[in-house]
């Protein structure tokens, strides 16, 4: 049984003066000797699963392997969502829409001359002021 442990444990656990044999009044058991073989033990076994802990971690942080350098910046992020027509950031204003562009609207939705007069021309912001709504967004009301 003492052959599983490192020599200095056996000798601390061994040791007359330090030992278990210090702290029992009869001789100790196979039992109790190996209790005080793992509690020698104890602290190297938390110290090696911090240390598997920590090396877990580092592995787990470490940097992607992927090559990194022709990803693209925010703005080329912003241009292509964009053109997707998924802005993101600050939306540019835009003007209000032509005749042309509001026919092609709605053309393009079927939305009737009625229907299209019966769309709000303002809405109510989440502070309850208003702000005029511009053309082009009110056919994104009416659904694709």
């Amino acid at each position: 049984m003492l052959a599983e442990y490192e020599p200095w444990v056996i000798s601390r656990v061994t040791d007359p003066r330090i030992g278990i044999a210090s702290t029992l009044k009869f001789l100790p058991t196979v039992a109790e000797v190996k209790q005080a073989c793992e509690a020698e033990m104890a602290p190297i076994h938390r110290e090696n699963a911090r240390r598997k802990v920590e090396e877990d971690r580092l592995l787990r942080l470490a940097e992607p392997e992927e090559d990194r350098a022709n990803r693209p910046n925010y703005e080329e992020l912003q241009r292509r969502c964009h053109a997707a027509g998924l802005p993101i950031g600050e939306t540019p204003s835009r003007a209000a829409a032509t005749e042309q562009e509001i026919t092609d609207l709605k053309a393009k939705y079927g939305i009737s001359d009625a229907a299209w007069d019966d769309l709000p021309d303002v809405a109510s912001s989440r502070h309850g002021t208003m702000k005029p709504l511009p053309i082009v967004e009110a056919a994104s009301i009416v659904g694709e």
